[in-house]
């Protein structure tokens, strides 16, 4: 029931839309640049020099938001439909032959990514004088995974895969597996197994193939302070840290014929990884109440400075999850093992957020759900996905309106980071006092191959900006296209200043 629970919640909030650069706020999403544009707690993990800047609002020093969310999820493998209704669906399907091995060509070398966020808590105090204090509890989750022909076909169909040529029905005879699939098709529930004649160790297979996922809580604490320098100038400076809790962690590529491979994942999961748990001295198997229970702790922080000219033009910089999370619970290193033999039929879905169990769970010489042959390690250490920005934007029109551009650029190949630069040009404007629109264009990130077009509304209600609230999308043209879309939202409804 627990592990239901946790894939349910990780399924609810990448169906609503996460945006690219940690935008669990509505009020960045719709623009999609922040770097200069985020105040208050939601300066933290972007950009803490922002929480030097005086408030908008006066009289307002106190900023509380609750319950901010977004997610987003991108495949050019499918279509906006079918990514509608996998990731509302949380069974995730229910495939037959003929569509696993339709779905297995379809996800050939084709990236997909998903990413959701959760701030549960978010509270600031700005004071032009001592500066800008903030705290957040948020959640992220980032997946990302592209498999070559091979490892898909292992994948959805398991062992009716060609790599296997050989089928062994249940009364213990054995059919050729022709690389059509039309004996895996005709002998659909009276397979037990299949097998490589001539078998090829898992780095050979998997090839180019990659699969990355991060699912971490973050405590954050963060000060900024203004500078004045002169009548025109003034720097901004800021540094949040934060203590981390991973839940879970896995990046398995290949590089120079090795595979490289590491995941720890707390019990919550509920990951079968065979007889390797028998001997890992990290195995937990431990199966207890309430919140999931975390495989690993650790620090980061995020640094930021600005320079403001005439109070008008904003100039940034910030280079945010500098750190680590050391892993200690249910860590495993995958082993270069000779892929002969599989018991699995594969998953049943497209939706990767419930099928992660079955995708990485334990081959165990050919009987478990997985493809990987798991080794236990005591420890492991993972850098956080570091990541610099850089942001420019200016006020217009007695701050109506306040455009601006960004560029982030993963800094490390930490599981969760950036799969390309990411570049954003876009803004707010208030045609009146309490509506606050937003736009741009971006183009990278985890949306590799589009243009982007983020929008969003923000409603301002209430004295002096009292409550806030709004909805936001990170490319509204996917909602009309249907190839390669790039699904997001992000919403906010509890969001005060006192």
């Amino acid at each position: 029931m627990k592990k239901k629970l946790l894939f349910l919640l990780l399924s609810f909030i990448s169906a609503y839309g996460f945006a690219q650069q940690d935008y669990t706020s509505f009020t960045s999403a719709g623009r999609g640049v922040a770097t200069t544009f985020v105040t208050d707690y939601q300066a933290v993990g972007i950009n803490p020099a922002n929480l030097g800047y005086k408030s908008t609002y006066e009289n307002k020093s106190v900023t509380i938001g609750l319950l901010e969310f977004g997610a987003s999820a991108y495949s050019s493998a499918l279509t906006r439909s079918q990514i509608n209704q996998t990731y509302l669906n949380f069974n995730g399907g229910n495939l037959d032959a003929s569509q696993k091995m339709a779905a297995a060509q379809q996800f050939s070398n084709q990236p997909t990514s998903l990413n959701a966020g959760i701030n549960w808590l978010g509270v600031a105090y700005q004071n032009d004088k001592v500066g800008g204090f903030a705290f957040t509890i948020r959640d992220d989750f980032r997946y990302s995974s592209q498999f070559n022909n091979t490892i898909s076909q292992m994948i959805f169909m398991g062992y009716g895969a060609p790599y296997f040529d050989s089928l062994k029905l249940n009364n213990g005879h054995s059919v050729y597996n022709d690389p059509q699939g039309n004996a895996y098709a005709a002998n659909q529930g009276n397979i037990s197994s299949g097998s490589a004649n001539n078998p090829s160790l898992l780095s050979s297979v998997y090839g180019n193939s990659k699969i990355s996922m991060l699912y971490y809580r973050s405590y954050n604490l963060g000060y900024g302070k203004e500078f004045v320098i002169n009548d025109l100038f003034s720097i901004n400076a800021g540094v949040d840290v934060k203590y981390l809790q991973g839940f879970g962690v896995l990046d398995v590529h290949e590089s120079g014929g090795k595979l490289i491979a590491y995941g720890s994942f707390s019990p919550a999961f509920g990951i079968n990884f065979g007889t390797a748990s028998k001997t890992n001295p990290s195995a937990d198997t431990s199966k207890s109440s309430g919140l999931p229970k975390s495989a690993g702790t650790g620090f980061g922080a995020d640094l930021g400075v600005n320079l403001t000219y005439k109070e008008k033009w904003r100039f940034a910089v910030s280079v945010t999850n500098i750190g680590s999370i050391t892993y200690t619970t249910n860590v495993y290193t995958i082993k270069d093992a000779y892929m002969q033999s599989f018991t699995s039929n594969g998953i049943n879905g497209y939706n990767f957020l419930t099928q992660i169990p079955n995708i990485i769970a334990s081959n165990d010489n050919g009987k478990g759900s997985g493809i990987f042959a798991w080794g236990g390690l005591q420890k492991v250490t993972i850098q956080l996905p570091t990541q610099l920005r850089i942001g420019l934007s200016q006020k217009l029109e007695d701050d109506r309106a306040h455009v601006g551009v960004d560029v982030v650029v993963p800094l490390n190949n930490a599981p969760g980071n950036l799969v390309t630069p990411y570049y954003a040009i876009g803004g707010d404007f208030k045609p009146i006092k309490c509506i606050r629109l937003s736009a741009g264009f971006s183009h990278g990130g985890i949306f590799t191959s589009t243009i982007n077009i983020p929008i969003g509304v923000t409603f301002i209600i209430g004295e002096n900006g009292s409550w806030e609230f709004g909805v936001a999308s990170r490319d509204f043209i996917s909602y009309f296209k249907n190839n390669s879309p790039a699904i997001s939202m992000a919403m906010g409804f509890l969001r005060f200043r006192f």
